[in-house]
């Protein structure tokens, strides 16, 4: 859902699909660095930090791993009814 408004919001703005799901993806990109300094200023140390990005880390891991399932190839009907 939240996909579908950053579409939406891109193609308003003149972004396309592509700009509004890039912008999204850079959001993420801007906003780590800001959570580590807040992470590093409150423990003081890096340690704390590190732990907070290997668990997101392995929580994106689990989640890709359990929610995607397997992966197929989707059958190219096209280039299979040229072959025969």
């Amino acid at each position: 859902m939240i996909e579908l408004i950053y579409m939406m919001i891109g193609m308003v703005l003149g972004l396309g699909v592509t700009g509004a799901a890039m912008t999204k993806d850079m959001q993420t990109a801007i906003a780590a660095p800001i959570v580590t300094g807040f992470i590093v200023s409150a423990a003081g140390s890096f340690s704390i930090a590190f732990v907070v990005a290997g668990v997101v880390m392995l929580i994106g891991i689990l989640s890709i791993t359990f929610f995607l399932g397997c992966i197929e190839k989707i059958p190219d009907e096209e280039k299979k009814a040229i072959l025969d």
